[in-house]
C-alpha cells in the first residue's frame, strides 16, 4: 500500500485491492525444507480516476519497478493492474472481473466502491468467449510445459512448471464448464 501511494496521488487513488488466489483466500503454499513459502502470484488492481490507457502509460514503469522490487521482496511474482472504477463499471462481464468481485482484499477502500458492478458478479452473464479464451491460454501453458519435457535437461524448476501448468489447465476445464452452463 505504501508503495502504490508514493506513486499515485491521494486524490488520484480510487483504491487498492489484492485479487487471485490470494485475494480470495486460497493462494497456494509450497512447502519446503525451510517452511512454508508462498507459491501464486500477487495480483493488486489499483483503481485510479481518469482514462485507464493515460494512466497505464504514466504509471506503468514506476508499476513494473515497483513489482520488481516487490517481488524479490516477497519470494513470488508481484503483478498490478491498473484500472479505474469507471472502466470497471461500464466494462462488460468477464471471469476476470467476476473472479475479482468474488473474492478480494482491500487494502486501500472497500466494497462500496465496487457499487455499479453487480453485472460482474452474475456468472450467468459471462460470455462464452471467455472459457474459450481461457482454454487456449491453458493450453499455452500445456504446450510449454511440453517444450520443457524435451528439453535436453531437466530440473526441480522444470518438473515444478510442469505440475503447475497441468494443474491449471484442470482447473480450467472445470471454469469452462461452469462458465457454460451459467454457473
Amino acid at each position: 500500500r505504501s508503495k502504490v501511494r508514493s506513486i499515485v496521488p491521494a486524490g488520484r487513488l480510487e483504491g487498492l485491492v489484492l485479487g487471485g488466489g490470494y485475494g480470495r483466500g486460497e493462494g497456494g503454499v509450497l512447502r519446503d525444507p525451510g517452511g512454508d513459502l508462498p507459491y501464486n502470484d500477487l495480483e493488486f488492481f489499483v483503481f485510479i480516476s481518469g482514462n485507464t490507457h493515460i494512466n497505464e502509460k504514466h504509471y506503468r514503469k514506476d508499476f513494473l519497478q515497483a513489482a520488481e522490487s516487490l517481488t524479490a521482496v516477497a519470494g513470488i511474482d508481484v503483478e498490478f493492474k491498473i484500472v479505474s472504477l469507471a472502466k470497471l463499471r461500464a466494462s462488460t462481464p468477464s471471469m476476470f472481473y467476476y473472479d475479482l468481485m468474488m473474492g478480494h482484499r482491500w487494502l486501500s477502500g472497500d466494497d462500496s466502491l465496487f457499487a455499479g458492478c453487480d453485472h460482474h458478479r452474475d456468472p450467468r452473464l459471462i460470455p462464452l468467449h471467455e472459457a474459450t479464451r481461457l482454454l487456449f491460454n491453458r493450453c499455452s501453458g500445456l504446450f510449454y510445459a511440453k517444450a520443457r519435457l524435451q528439453q535436453s535437461s531437466f530440473n526441480d524448476a522444470d518438473a515444478d512448471f510442469i505440475g503447475r501448468n497441468i494443474a491449471k489447465a484442470k482447473l480450467a476445464l472445470g471454469d469452462a464448464w461452469l462458465t457454460v452452463n451459467g454457473l
